[in-house]
Parts: structure tokens; C-alpha cells; sequence
């Protein structure tokens, strides 16, 4: 009997897992380690040096119908080849700057290259890959942003011994070697490679009048559930669009500006910058946990009532932090 093969999804799963654990580590949550030395560098406000992150949201938002749109037409390989290598650059430039200006063009080429190719091309894939396991598998996809912590104390540390200027140099260098790779890896849709979702068999999707007769289904095989497909003008009309897409907007606003100003509002508190480093890297390591079960749980459970219930953590932990 032939061994069974590693459905495709989840290596689709795992590179980008891997992508996410660089990207969060250099940039999402370990950003806050360059912000000090750039301001410190060109003796900027901070106010100046937030309004880069700010620009960077507000393309994201700009840019994420386009994305969309681009993603079904050419697919998640092609975006995240243009985007990884936009972003990369973004690095590299940003590596050499010598004004406010040229800090927000950087800014701005990091923030479209992360759009065309970052995270939301990679959920989007895998949910075109996973039904019955999509929130598992979005679960074990979001651990590398949870796992990425562990290079923030790294990143002080490079900043501190060698300056930001090579650090961010070889970030870039290191977008274009670990996520080209993963770009190559993408393929937009299991039904395009003869496969099915979540590696199910062709009964597992055939209609019931073929299957009534069949007693005992092939081994393996499980009961496939039905998907609502909206057009993008019929999720337009819903009200749970609105309200997802709104919360969301609300959620990405207050954790991307803790991301940011955690490392200095630290040190501003008098904490040295390595132990603020390594409190990054227990905030994201706490959030493993949360990943996984939550995302398990989201395949069983209600995930209005899992959404409230996260949402009203993370409110009260900006609380505790903020006093």
C-alpha cells in the first residue's frame, strides 16, 4: 500500500508560516527597534518618525482592493514575487537614507511591496486550499508571526553592536532570500492541480444522489460541507462585511501602533532596550497559544463569540499597558 502524500496546502501553510516568522520579527514587532537610533540619528520627533507607520497602514488599506482584484487574475505567486522584491528593495533604500522625505518613500515601497506580497496573499491562498481545516490551518500560519519575537532581541542586539543602517540592509537582503523562495511555492487554487480542498478525495465532494447508494465511503474519506460563495457586489450588501471590515480597521489601528511604540515607551519608562526586546518576544510567545487553540476552536465553535472575546483581552492589556 502506497504511502499517502503530504496534501500541498500545508506546505503552502508552512512557507508561509516561515515568511510570516521573518517578516514579523524584522518589521511588524521588531520595527520598534530601529526607531530610536533612526530619530536619535536625525534628531527627528517622534511624532515625524510615527507618521511613516501611519502612511504604511493607509497604503495597505488603499491597496488591499487592488491586491485583491490582482489576486484572482494572476494568482498569489506572481504578487508576492513583485511584491517581496518591492519590499525588499523598500529595505535596502531605507538602509540609505538622509532626510524625512526619503524615510517615507522607503516607507512607502516597503509598505506596497508587503501589500502585493505579505500576509494577506498568503491567508487568502490558504483559504482557497482549506474548508473543514481552514481555521486550523490559518492558525499554524499565524504562529510564525507569533514565533517571530524571538528574533526581536536579535535584531537590538545587531542594532546595538554593528548600527541600523547594515541591519536594515541585511533585512532587505534577507526578504528577497527567504521570500522569493516561499513566492515559488504558492499556487492559487487546489481544483487547478487536480486536487481538492483540505486533501479531500473525489467522493468526499461528490453530490449525494451518486453517493446515497455507497454504504461504507473509502477509507479516509469525510463528509464534505457546503461553501457559500459571495461575488464581491453581494458581500458589499451585507452588513457582516461592513461590521468584519470596520472592527478589523479598529483592531489593526491600536495593535500596530503598540507594535511600533512598545519598545520605546519602554525605554522612555526606563526599561533598558535588550529587556524591552525580550518583552516583544514574551508578548508574542504568549500569543502561540491563543494562535492555535482559538484558531482550532474556529472550526467548532461560533466565531462571533471567539472575535468578542479576543478583542476584549487586547483591550484590557492596552489598558494595563498604557498605566
Amino acid at each position: 500500500m502506497r504511502k499517502k502524500r503530504l496534501f500541498y496546502g500545508w506546505w503552502i501553510v508552512a512557507a508561509c508560516a516561515t515568511l510570516n516568522f521573518y517578516i514579523g520579527g524584522v518589521f511588524f514587532y521588531g520595527f520598534g527597534a530601529f526607531f530610536d537610533p533612526i530619530r536619535t540619528t536625525f534628531g527627528w520627533s517622534y511624532t515625524a518618525v510615527s507618521i511613516a507607520n501611519s502612511l504604511q497602514r493607509l497604503e495597505g488599506g488603499v491597496a488591499a482592493p487592488i491586491v485583491g482584484f490582482l489576486f484572482d487574475r494572476i494568482g498569489p505567486k506572481k504578487l508576492m514575487l513583485i511584491g517581496l522584491a518591492i519590499g525588499g528593495l523598500g529595505f535596502l533604500f531605507l538602509s540609505q537614507i538622509n532626510s524625512l522625505w526619503t524615510y517615507y518613500f522607503a516607507f512607502v515601497l516597503i509598505s506596497i511591496g508587503f501589500s502585493t506580497g505579505g500576509n494577506a496573499v498568503a491567508m487568502a491562498t490558504t483559504a482557497n486550499w482549506f474548508i473543514r481545516r481552514r481555521g486550523r490551518a490559518l492558525a499554524i500560519l499565524t504562529t510564525g508571526f507569533g514565533a517571530s519575537g524571538l528574533l526581536v532581541p536579535v535584531v537590538v542586539l545587531l542594532i546595538d553592536s554593528f548600527g541600523w543602517r547594515p541591519v536594515l540592509l541585511g533585512v532587505g537582503i534577507g526578504i528577497w532570500l527567504i521570500g522569493l523562495p516561499v513566492a515559488l511555492v504558492m499556487k492559487h487554487r487546489p481544483e487547478h492541480h487536480g486536487l481538492l480542498p483540505d486533501g479531500d478525495t473525489p467522493y468526499d465532494s461528490a453530490p449525494a444522489s451518486l453517493t446515497a447508494s455507497v454504504s461504507v465511503p473509502p477509507a479516509g474519506a469525510t463528509t464534505r460541507p457546503s461553501e457559500i460563495d459571495f461575488t464581491v457586489r453581494e458581500a458589499l450588501r451585507t452588513r457582516a462585511f461592513w461590521f468584519i471590515a470596520l472592527t478589523y480597521s479598529i483592531q489593526v489601528l491600536a495593535t500596530s501602533a503598540v507594535f511600533v511604540h512598545v519598545i520605546p515607551h519602554l525605554t522612555l519608562a526606563g526599561i533598558s532596550r535588550s529587556l524591552s526586546g525580550l518583552a516583544v518576544t514574551g508578548m508574542t510567545l504568549t500569543s502561540l497559544l491563543g494562535r492555535l487553540v482559538l484558531g482550532w476552536l474556529g472550526d467548532f465553535r461560533d466565531k462571533r463569540y471567539l472575535l468578542v472575546f479576543t478583542l476584549s483581552l487586547q483591550c484590557v492589556g492596552v489598558l494595563v499597558l498604557a498605566y
